[in-house]
This record gives C-alpha cells, sequence and structure tokens, in this order.
C-alpha cells in the first residue's frame, strides 16, 4: 500500500511539473517581439501645401505644437520632416516627436539648430527608434521648439481640423502634459514621419 502511495505521489508532481514547464513555455512565446508587420514601408502626417506658420508668442520656456494623425498601414519609420519659421533665431532648437493620445513619447529626433532670421527652414531628420507604426491607430505628431522668440512650425490648411500647442513645456523623451492645451482649427501642423531622407 505504501508503495502505490508512493507512485502515485511520484507521478502527481511529474504531472504538475511537466504542467509548470507548460505554462512557461507558453509565456515566452507570448512574449517574444514580433517585429514590425510593414517592414520600413511606415508613413504618416501630411506635406501638403504651406498656408501658414504658429506663433509661439516671446516665449521664455519651450513650446509643444501638435496634430493628430493616423496611419492607414502599418511600418517602421526612420525620419522626420517639418518646416519651421522664426521672426528672431535666439533659442529656437526644435525637435519632431511622435506620441501616443496621452502624451507618451514613442520616438524623436536629435535637437535642430535653429535657422536663420525670418527664414522657413525645412528639417529633414533621423528618428531615434525606428518606431513601429500600427496601421488606424492614432498618433501625435509634435514639433518642440526650446525657448525662442516668436519662433513655430508651419502648417496646412485642412478643414474642421485641428492643431494645438501648450507653452510652458520642457523637453522629455518620456511624456508630454498635453491638458489644458490651445486647439486651434482649420489647419494641422505639416509634419511627415517616413522612411526618405529627402522631401516626402
Amino acid at each position: 500500500m505504501k508503495r502505490i502511495l508512493i507512485l502515485t505521489i511520484l507521478l502527481m508532481s511529474s504531472l504538475a511539473w511537466a504542467g509548470s514547464t507548460t505554462v512557461v513555455v507558453g509565456m515566452g512565446v507570448t512574449s517574444a517581439p514580433a517585429g514590425c508587420a510593414g517592414g520600413s514601408d511606415g508613413v504618416i502626417g501630411s506635406n501638403g501645401e504651406i498656408s501658414g506658420d504658429v506663433d509661439n508668442g516671446n516665449a521664455s520656456t519651450g513650446t509643444l505644437t501638435w496634430s493628430e494623425y493616423t496611419p492607414t498601414s502599418d511600418g517602421s519609420i526612420t525620419y522626420g520632416h517639418y518646416t519651421t519659421h522664426y521672426n528672431e533665431a535666439a533659442g529656437g532648437y526644435s525637435r519632431i516627436v511622435l506620441m501616443d493620445e496621452s502624451g507618451n513619447v514613442l520616438d524623436h529626433s536629435a535637437q535642430q539648430d535653429p535657422n536663420a532670421n525670418n527664414d522657413r527652414t525645412a528639417h529633414h531628420v533621423e528618428m531615434e527608434h525606428n518606431y513601429c507604426l500600427v496601421a488606424d491607430t492614432t498618433y501625435l505628431i509634435g514639433v518642440w521648439i526650446a525657448a525662442d522668440n516668436w519662433a513655430g512650425p508651419s502648417v496646412t490648411y485642412v478643414a474642421f481640423d485641428y492643431w494645438y500647442h501648450k507653452a510652458g513645456m520642457s523637453w522629455s523623451d518620456t511624456s508630454f502634459d498635453l491638458s489644458s492645451s490651445t486647439d486651434h482649427i482649420n489647419a494641422k501642423l505639416r509634419v511627415t514621419l517616413n522612411n526618405s531622407s529627402d522631401t516626402p
């Protein structure tokens, strides 16, 4: 009787161990990265005709300007394109940034130098993380500009659509507080994220 009991306990222990092993293996497979479904064909944003420039005023701190965009297919992005205008170049360093709808930073460029006084300058910059966009997901694309004098990104006319901005925004590569922003109708930020180092 003791022998049968010992064999039964050993058999149950073996089954329990095998079951736990299966769970561990399953978890490992589930958590493995799936890669970017669209490969390096990501694109999001708009390169429409410039219809105006954002006027941030004589800002003493950084300003973030952004619009919503939704890609139609999966794919990773490696370059960002945007245009800025400065009445005075002092302090007008800029970056392009990709965020989710909560303001969490997904990707961004390195800091770009100010352009010359009263000139529009097109920026074609490398992104830091080659983020993988997911089709039909709404993202925020923004241009952050450091403390400046009347500097801002360019916008393109889009009826019944919006761009947003908020002052007092120090640079962050993790997240931005987008609450209490100011919205502006009939235009969107003129920005594009794709895989070309040239004008999209």
